[in-house]
C-alpha cells in the first residue's frame, strides 16, 4: 500500500567497488531484501541513503547489509520533511560511515577506476562529515599544467594524461595557482 516501497533498487558493480541507489524504499522493502539476497549482495562501497534519510528506512538490520564505506544522503536545505531525520544519521555515524550530504556539500559526484573511489562536490566550503580536511579520500581534482586550470575528475575538458597534475583538494588547487574550471567547477 505505500507507493515509496515500489521504489527501483539499483545496485551497479566495476571492477572491486559497487554503488547501490534505493530511491525512497522504506523499512518493508529493507526486510524483504535482506531475507532475499542476505548481506553478501546487499554489500556496497557507496549506498545512496534510502527516503532521503527518513526514520522509515535505513533501519539496522538493513544498514548491518548493506555496510557501506560511504553513503550520499540526497536531501534539501530546510525541506519540510525534515530530512535526513537524526535516527538514520546516529546509524551511519555509530558505524563509522562517511557521510556525503547535499544539503551541506551540494551536488555529490562519484568516480571509480574500479579499484578507488574519489568524490567531488559543488560546495568548495565544505567538507563530507567525519571526514579531515586533507584526507585523500575527500576529494580529488586534475589540474592542467598547460592552462593552469583544475577540473573535477568527471569533467568532459580533462587534459591529456601526460599535461595532468593530481590535488587532493580543491584548497591544494588553488594555492598552487591553478584556477577552477568554469564548466565542471563554475
Amino acid at each position: 500500500s505505500n507507493l515509496n516501497d515500489y521504489s527501483v533498487v539499483t545496485k551497479v558493480e566495476f571492477g572491486n567497488t559497487s554503488a547501490m541507489i534505493t530511491g525512497d524504499v522504506e523499512h518493508h522493502s529493507e526486510k524483504l531484501m535482506v531475507e532475499e539476497f542476505g548481506a553478501y549482495k546487499l554489500r556496497c562501497d557507496i549506498y545512496q541513503i534510502s527516503h532521503h534519510g527518513s526514520s522509515t528506512s535505513n533501519h539496522d538490520s538493513f544498514m548491518d547489509a548493506v555496510s557501506p564505506e560511504f553513503a550520499v544522503i540526497q536531501s534539501e536545505t530546510g525541506n519540510s520533511y525534515g530530512h535526513p531525520h537524526a535516527e538514520p544519521l546516529s546509524r551511519f555515524q555509530d558505524a563509522g560511515v562517511t557521510l556525503m550530504r547535499t544539503d551541506h556539500l551540494g551536488t555529490v559526484v562519484a568516480v571509480t577506476d574500479g579499484k578507488e573511489i574519489t568524490f567531488t562536490w559543488g560546495n568548495q566550503n565544505a567538507q563530507p562529515e567525519d571526514v579531515e580536511p586533507g584526507e585523500p579520500v575527500a576529494q580529488t581534482f586534475i589540474g592542467n599544467k598547460n592552462s593552469k586550470k583544475f577540473h573535477s575528475p568527471d569533467c568532459s575538458s580533462l587534459p591529456k594524461e601526460e599535461n595532468r597534475v593530481l590535488f587532493n583538494s580543491y584548497q591544494e588547487a588553488s594555492e598552487a595557482g591553478y584556477i577552477p574550471c568554469g564548466g565542471c567547477l563554475g
